[in-house]
């Protein structure tokens, strides 16, 4: 048995790759080569490996001369996301030493994972409706965020023009016994929830009851 590569690393490369780092097999020669194989989902029950390329010798010039000869394969190699229909999530890399007699080492895995995106926002707002959370603390959203913002918008279309009387233009027009006005709903979540997109739909059934569907996005940069 061949002896295996040992400190293997894997660095993500955000949109271009990951970069494979690793100390080369105590045993390697200029007969060796190094099997990656590569399991584009970590997270499968029963991981298939596909070999993705075998690093080979590598045939060198002695300077000055006209010489040619082998050394042993490089112990990195950068696999590229350019090939593939979209970025993903995370990537599985399984690496094997095979020696000049054919014989294969006992193969080193290694799992890396995109990096988590950290939205920055600011001081914590309370949810529209007072709740507690299982700690007996106020619930909270974080401001700007997704949750605040689509339950700002939930807020709108869930009030009836008149219904605030502090306020009393908030909210949408009663839709009841008419044709709903998409249009309308679209404005009124622009006026009073800005930091949404709003895309208004509504469906009929068979018995002329109107189902409203709203599907928003943030201005902020998050879906």
């Amino acid at each position: 048995m061949a002896d295996a590569i040992t400190e293997l690393t894997a660095t993500w490369v955000a949109g271009s790759g990951v970069q494979l780092n690793w100390t080369a097999a105590s045993d390697v020669t200029n007969g060796s080569t190094y099997q990656v194989y590569v399991l584009a989902n970590a997270n499968q029950t029963i991981p298939v490996w596909n070999l993705y390329v075998s690093l080979a010798p590598n045939v060198v010039r002695a300077k000055g001369t006209s010489n040619l000869s082998l050394i042993a394969p490089v112990s990195s190699y950068f696999y590229s996301f350019s090939g593939l229909s979209s970025v993903p999530v995370s990537v599985a890399f399984s690496i094997i030493h095979v020696d000049y007699l054919g014989a294969s080492s006992v193969p080193l895995n290694i799992s890396v994972f995109s990096p988590a995106v950290n939205p920055v926002y600011g001081p914590p707002h309370f949810q529209n409706n007072f709740t507690l959370d299982p700690f007996g603390q106020f619930s909270v959203n974080p401001q700007d965020s997704y949750e605040e913002i689509s339950s700002s918008v939930a807020m709108v279309v869930g009030t009836l023009i008149g219904e605030r009387t502090m306020l009393p233009e908030f909210g949408i027009e009663d839709p009841t016994f008419t044709d709903v006005d998409t249009n309308s709903i679209e404005q009124a979540v622009q006026r009073w929830e800005p930091r949404a997109n709003a895309s208004v739909s509504v469906e009929y059934d068979d018995y002329n009851n109107a189902s409203l569907s709203v599907s928003i996005t943030s201005n902020l940069g998050s879906d």
